[in-house]
């Protein structure tokens, strides 16, 4: 496969070195950049495009999130993953409105980084676990009390499906949601595929990207 491209754009040099060396573990991973503001990034973008830019929320000047706009309204083939010390919902909304395609927490494993990465240039969203967990939970919640949209399939999600849905967010594998609900693998499979044909997806990450999409800004 083809490399994948990645730009960095974090203020400490401590953590920009540490991404370089996780990153450096990943032969279909090169760092083409790496800058500590907008201002080194706006500088260094006309010439030579990420194909992931991997983005902090707090850095001097413009923040993350107003990045994240101005970059995909001047090269929207750029894809954006945030990792950010961040995790509160009202900041993950709005990374996610502006067109983030991931977010994801600084003290995620190394692991989890190189996956998020793959499938955010894939053209998945990603989101981690927790952050997962909350988008999720806001979107059922909103839907349920009626302050979400009304779209195809949100009325009619069971409590099992909504609680299955909540748990495959949070990572846990098929047996696991069996063993916590009393249930067996094949019937949480069965559970996943009526979700997935409610909402008109095929994987989790579609699953997830729906619940982005579908949930408006939190207060």
């Amino acid at each position: 496969m083809d490399k994948i491209n990645i730009m960095l754009v974090d203020d400490h040099p401590l953590v920009l070195e540490g991404l370089r060396l996780i990153l450096s573990s990943d032969p279909d991973v090169v760092v083409t950049g790496a800058f500590s503001d907008a201002e080194e990034l706006f500088a260094a973008l006309p010439h030579s495009l990420p194909d992931v830019l991997l983005l902090d929320i707090s850095l001097p000047g413009l923040s993350g999130i107003e990045i994240t706009r101005k970059v995909l309204q001047e090269f929207p083939a750029v894809r954006i993953l945030i990792l950010t010390a961040l995790s509160d919902e009202q900041t993950v909304s709005a990374a996610l409105a502006a067109g983030a395609a991931g977010y994801l927490p600084k003290d995620s494993r190394n692991a989890e980084l190189l996956k998020a990465i793959h499938q955010v240039y894939e053209g998945h969203e990603y989101l981690g676990e927790r952050i997962a967990e909350k988008v999720i939970g806001s979107y059922i919640r909103k839907a349920r009390s009626g302050e979400g949209p009304q779209t195809p399939g949100t009325s009619v999600l069971s409590e099992r499906e909504s609680e299955i849905l909540q748990l495959i967010a949070r990572g846990l594998t098929h047996k696991e949601i069996g063993v916590k609900l009393f249930i067996s693998p094949r019937t949480v499979e069965a559970h996943k595929n009526n979700l997935c044909r409610k909402l008109g997806v095929n994987t989790l990450a579609d699953l997830i990207a729906y619940a982005i999409r579908n949930t408006p800004p939190l207060e």
